[in-house]
């Protein structure tokens, strides 16, 4: 870890310090074709992606901090679901049940 100082003088009387903190990520090294292959695994992963071709490193992926998921989706499904809800009130299950055999049956006669 590499840690430095400075002071910055700004007006009269008043001292600015700031502290810089450098943080070494490993990172992992993989070729395009794995990345593009793989790429719903490193999405979820925490750690930094360099994607190279031919040895050269031609980009990072450098994951975000993610909120917290239980949370965040709670929210999102109560909300969904509540518009879900309100979507289907009029609904009625039988005309839907009835309507999708009406296809079924008018897609396996075209099929033949």
């Amino acid at each position: 870890m590499l840690l430095t100082r400075r002071c910055i003088r700004t007006p009269p009387q008043s001292v600015l310090l700031r502290v810089h903190m450098e943080v070494p990520m490993p990172a992992i090294k993989v070729g395009v074709r794995e990345f593009r292959e793989q790429i719903a695994r490193f999405l979820e992963s925490d750690i930094p992606v360099a994607v190279t071709r031919r040895g050269e490193t031609l980009g990072v992926y450098v994951p975000t901090p993610r909120k917290s998921f239980k949370s965040a989706d709670m929210t999102e499904l109560r909300a969904a679901a509540d518009r879900l809800a309100a979507a289907l009130s009029d609904v009625d299950e039988e005309e839907i049940v009835a309507e999708f055999k009406q296809t079924r049956r008018a897609k396996k006669g075209a099929g033949r």
